[in-house]
């Protein structure tokens, strides 16, 4: 009997014993935490929607800030306003809110120079560009504007503008973007979706509890509207948070990389006198509008009125502003307070920036900037003579000069500005 040749049995590849693939191997070597990091960023259930990673992989922007220019503030703030965060500027009425919210928006001019962006949101006024210059911002008047400036000018028999004053009156540092909206609603819509883009360094909003909802604008004189500006607030910010939070995407693929957005936003706004104070009188607290919007804010500054500064037989020329910190996280603390004199400053129509530039007006920088140097152990006291850096004289009237000459040089004066932060033990960085 011819006996059957035995034959080879040919397998596939669904009979050999499954291998375990390079991904499982590698994922062997994952504590639990980090296997369910890896698990909920493959779920594509998740992408788009939800950013999970370690924390030694996450980034802060807080290291990042914008200075006030206000060194003692600055010194309190951690360094400044944080960037990816939102903060709230608020006091009685002509304390000085918007020229701090300001002076925030030269320093951002000095520190990026041309590739300064800033979006302010203006609700109860147009901007006041006069103002705005002698508050440290370098913003250009229109070729209308200027135009006519030069009519009412040449009708009080004045000149018409040199070619040099004209360069200056269009002067502008950087990018200044001004929103406006009939309602705050759609307004608040244009701000998230730069917030999204992450085109500025800074976004003011002027001011909070003059936000006006769809249902009032719609409405009559006199209709009842309630909780209208905290619901916009709370709404805003409830869009506001995720993008400040999570890291946008940057590139497509492999190229990819996740990069967290730098905006810092101001909120301004009026503080309020509720009449349940007791026995101590009223208490101070921001308009409804800022009630939603402390949640969120990584910072509250509250100025209030101080004494008024005299000079010879004028007996109001200025003020001094108290400041205080209501709130403060990530590298600041609630509860700090200080002072600082802010002058008045006189109409000037137009205002020229070489002016507006060589003058220090409405707060004393130079003032403050010796006061925490002098704190801080960065210019040195004996008795009534004061150093620094070379500079020397006896007194304070006679080193004040001394010391704004020197500054008018920008390279001296972040020397001076970095070396009290660093004596403070304030690492930041501004750029």
């Amino acid at each position: 009997m011819k006996i059957p040749k035995k034959t080879k049995k040919t397998t596939t590849k669904s009979d050999e014993a499954p291998k375990k693939s390079k991904s499982k191997v590698k994922d062997e070597n994952l504590t639990p935490a980090q296997a369910f990091v890896k698990s909920i960023q493959a779920n594509q259930h998740y992408k788009g929607v939800v950013q999970i990673q370690m924390a030694s992989e996450a980034k802060t922007t807080y290291l990042l800030r914008r200075p006030t220019g206000i060194l003692t503030m600055d010194i309190a703030l951690g360094g400044g306003l944080h960037a990816g965060g939102t903060a709230e500027v608020f006091g009685a009425e002509s304390v000085g809110k918007t020229h701090l919210s300001l002076r925030v928006a030269g320093e951002v001019q000095r520190i990026y120079g041309p590739k300064t962006a800033i979006l302010i949101f203006t609700i109860e006024a147009r901007i006041d560009k006069g103002y705005m210059r002698k508050s440290g911002v370098c913003i250009a008047y229109s070729n209308d504007e200027i135009r006519e400036f030069e009519i009412i000018r040449m009708s009080r028999g004045l000149p018409a503008f040199t070619s040099e004053e004209t360069d200056d009156l269009k002067m502008q540092i950087g990018d200044i973007v001004v929103l406006s909206a009939s309602t705050s609603d759609m307004g608040l819509d244009a701000i998230v979706e730069g917030i999204k883009q992450d085109v500025f360094q800074l976004i003011i909003l002027e001011s909070l509890g003059a936000f006006l909802s769809k249902e009032v604008d719609g409405g009559w004189v006199g209709d009842q509207h309630y909780a209208g500006a905290s619901r916009i607030v709370t709404q805003f910010q409830n869009q506001v948070y995720p993008l400040l939070v999570m890291d946008q995407e940057v590139g497509e693929g492999e190229s990819m990389i996740y990069r967290p957005r730098e905006t810092t936003i101001i909120g301004v706004n009026q503080a309020r006198a509720s009449m349940d104070g007791g026995p101590k009188g009223p208490k101070i607290h921001a308009a409804s509008g800022a009630y939603a919007w402390k949640h969120g804010q990584l910072v509250s500054i509250q100025l209030s009125k101080g004494k008024s500064i005299p000079e010879n037989e004028r007996p109001h020329i200025g003020r001094t502003v108290n400041w205080k910190l209501h709130k403060g996280k990530a590298g600041t603390h609630d509860g700090k307070y200080g002072t600082y004199d802010y002058y008045h400053m006189e109409r000037d129509d137009p205002t020229f920036w070489k002016k507006a530039s060589e003058n220090f007006y409405g707060v004393d920088v130079i003032g403050n900037a010796i006061e925490a140097g002098i704190e801080n152990g960065v210019i040195t006291q004996a008795a009534a003579w004061l150093e620094w850096n070379g500079l020397r004289a006896n007194g304070r009237e006679k080193f004040t000069p001394m010391i704004q000459e020197a500054f008018e040089d920008p390279a001296v004066y972040q020397k001076f500005y970095d070396s009290v932060l660093a004596a403070a033990n304030i690492l930041v960085r501004y750029q």
